[in-house]
């Protein structure tokens, strides 16, 4: 009743991911280059992306009590969008916080 997609270890250009309804886990490590787009169905997902540095980000999970975790994320000239529809979704900083490179939201676009 869930999709465990982890990727990593490899550089990727472009990477686009879209499971259907249930409890994913994704984990995206070492995404060089392209813009990356993740669409998930209804379920309470699971999203950690470390170690990146793309294009763009846009991520759009579905209904449910998702959860999203950056750490190392680099948005090198796009845009950063997420969209975590219906339910109590959370973002968390995988960073650790001791080596000074928390990072800034400069800003955020709610979508209604």
């Amino acid at each position: 009743s869930g999709t465990y997609i982890p990727m990593g270890s490899d550089k990727y250009g472009s990477v686009s991911v879209r499971t259907s309804s249930g409890n994913d886990t994704i984990e995206l490590t070492d995404v060089d280059d392209g813009p990356v787009q993740l669409v998930t169905g209804s379920g309470s997902d699971d999203v950690t992306i470390n170690s990146s540095d793309m294009l763009s980000l846009d991520a759009r999970l579905g209904s449910g009590d998702d959860q999203i975790g950056f750490g190392a994320l680099n948005i090198v000239e796009g845009t950063l969008r997420l969209n975590g529809n219906s339910g109590v979704d959370t973002v968390h900083n995988l960073d650790d916080v001791d080596d000074g490179e928390v990072p800034q939201l400069i800003s955020i676009e709610l979508l209604t």
